[in-house]
This record gives structure tokens, sequence and C-alpha cells, in this order.
């Protein structure tokens, strides 16, 4: 029922594929190229009709790899102005804060230990599929996706460079302004920062939960009380209340 192709490279491997995909297998495979969205047209260029692509791709997910800065010897360090500008927008004028690693034994003295993924989801919906099938170009499909909310990598690295900032002022001004976005993907944001293993950054997005007042968001209270500890459960049932909710569903 699942199929894994290490690489689709000639039009050969990418039609054996698709053919699986609409026939009811899961089909996993890797692509060499710059983006997820260029994953799409790549595979048009090898020779994979549009009209195979458009119904048998689901997602594409790109990822890269990334140096990831020593945990035992990183300090912090204020960026130039022109870099955060650059990068985000920081209407409160809060300081921001990046890492480095100074070098020790640990890491031996390269001031990085091991690597971490920075990643982009592209979801394949039903305005793609026509894009696709009608061979659009890769502009108009970008277009179409940053419409569509999509995020790629690089908002992911600088959310990753964000979580990393340790004053409590930085990570909850991040969790102020994902509470107030009317999107799936900061509610998915803000339970993934109520899974966290960071105590005080778990408890702010509990809160936040609870103070959006939005059903979805109390459903994933439930969900995250029935598998919680007892602090946690506590915060949770905090939340619930601040929600105007007498009791958990």
């Amino acid at each position: 029922d699942v199929i894994l192709v290490g690489e689709i490279r000639d039009a050969e491997s990418g039609r054996i594929a698709a053919e699986a995909a609409l026939t009811g297998h899961l089909v996993f495979a890797t692509m060499h190229t710059n983006s997820a969205l260029q994953s799409l047209t790549r595979l048009i260029d090898i020779g994979v009709e549009p009209f195979l692509v458009a119904p048998s791709v689901t997602a594409v997910m790109a990822q890269r790899l990334v140096r990831q800065i020593c945990p035992k010897c990183r300090e912090s360090y204020v960026p130039l102005r022109r870099v955060v500008e650059e990068n985000f927008i920081n209407a409160e004028g809060e300081e921001i804060l990046f890492w480095r690693g100074t070098g020790c034994a640990h890491c031996h003295h390269t001031g990085y230990f091991g690597r971490i993924a920075v990643h982009e989801l592209f979801p394949i919906s039903e305005t793609f599929r026509g894009l696709i099938a009608r061979n659009a170009p890769i502009n108009e499909i970008n277009e179409a996706a940053r419409q569509a909310g999509f995020k790629p990598m690089r908002y992911d690295g600088l959310k990753k460079v964000l979580r990393g900032a340790q004053p409590d002022k930085v990570k909850r001004r991040a969790l102020f302004v994902l509470s107030q976005l009317d999107s799936r993907e900061a509610l998915a944001e803000l339970v993934e920062f109520a899974r966290s293993g960071d105590a005080a950054l778990r408890s702010e997005a509990i809160r936040m939960l609870g103070v959006s007042g939005d059903d979805k968001a109390l459903a994933e209270l439930s969900t995250l009380y029935r598998g919680a500890a007892s602090v946690q459960k506590r915060e949770i049932l905090q939340a619930w209340m601040i929600a105007g909710r007498k009791e958990l569903v």
C-alpha cells in the first residue's frame, strides 16, 4: 500500500510514481529542485504529462539542513538594525536577540553542534490542480500560493531563529501576534507552542488559546487536556475559564 521511490529523475520513474498514486497507493518520492513549488513544473519538464501530475500529487515538502548553534557555548547578541528591518516587522520596537556559538570543547571550538532542518510545505488544493493541469508558468503558481497563505522556507528559518530567543518578552510578543491571526496556520503554531517543553512558553501559549475564545482553539485545548500532566491540566482549566466556558468537553 505504501511505495517509496528513492528519486524521480526521469519521465519513466515520474510516470510510475504518478500512476501508482492514482491507483490508490501512498507514494513517497524525492526530487532535486530549488523549492517545493518548482517540483511541480520539474515533473512536467522531465516528461510527466500535466494531467498525471495534477491529480496524483497531494503535497510537497522541501527541506534544507543548516548548522545548529552549540547549546553549551552559545551567547546572545543584538543584530544590526539593517538585519532586523530586512527580516522582521518589529512594530513595538522591542529588542530582538540572535545567537552565536563562541566555541568550546563540546563543539570542537567550531560554535556549531549538529544540524537542524528548515522546511516548507506546499499542500495541493483544487486551485493548484487546475493550474498544473493547464501547465501554468511557475510565477503564476507562486502568486497563487502567496495568496493562499503559503509560507516559504525563509519563514520557517526565521521562525526557528525567534524560537531560539530566550527572553520571555520576545517569545510572548511572537505568541501575541500569532493569537491575533485568524488562520489555521496561526492556530497550529499556538498548539505547537502549547506542547513545548519550555514551561513558560507552554503556559503562555495555553493562555493565548483560551483568550482567543475560538471554538477550534478550545477544541485543541480539550485534546491537550486528555494527554496532559497535572500541572498542564491546571493551566488548561484556567484557560478554559478565561474563555468563559464552564467545563471541558
